[in-house]
């Protein structure tokens, strides 16, 4: 019998730390209208992206509270109603979006497509706001 031979293990190479282009380390310049709720000194891009920074955190601080105190008025008023609307209308913006720009869009690098599965789950998402939108016209008429 043949002795086998044992399979050198390679060290496994390490990973270089991906560098951020320079266009989005550069700072951002806050508004004027949100300097008095974050602060108006220039932010790098990398700390607003992080779900950990403070804009993002009084982001969701801000869409979560406001719609509270309207609430307890007795009947919905016309802030959230629209609210109410425009909430419900980002899902299925998102899913059309994400149909668009991953099959659609061509890139300048390669970009993976969607897989057939998440089209079809977009594709039904998309259909069922349609169905459940068009219910509720219907019965406001």
């Amino acid at each position: 019998m043949a002795a086998k031979k044992k399979a050198s293990k390679k060290p496994a190479k390490k990973k270089s730390a991906r560098k951020p282009s320079a266009a989005f380390m550069k700072p951002m310049q806050i508004s004027a209208a949100l300097a008095p709720v974050i602060g108006g000194g220039p932010y790098p891009r990398t700390e607003v992206t992080k779900i950990t920074s403070t804009p993002y955190r009084l982001a969701l601080l801000f869409i979560t509270l406001i719609p509270i105190p309207f609430a307890f008025t007795g009947r919905p008023i016309l802030i959230i109603v629209i609210y109410t609307i425009v909430g419900s209308l980002f899902v299925p913006f998102l899913a059309g979006t994400l149909l668009y720009l991953n099959n659609r869009v061509k890139w300048t690098a390669p970009v993976p497509r969607n897989h057939w599965t998440t089209n079809a789950l977009l594709i039904v998402i998309l259909g069922l706001f349609a169905l459940i939108g068009a219910q509720e016209v219907l019965n406001a008429l």
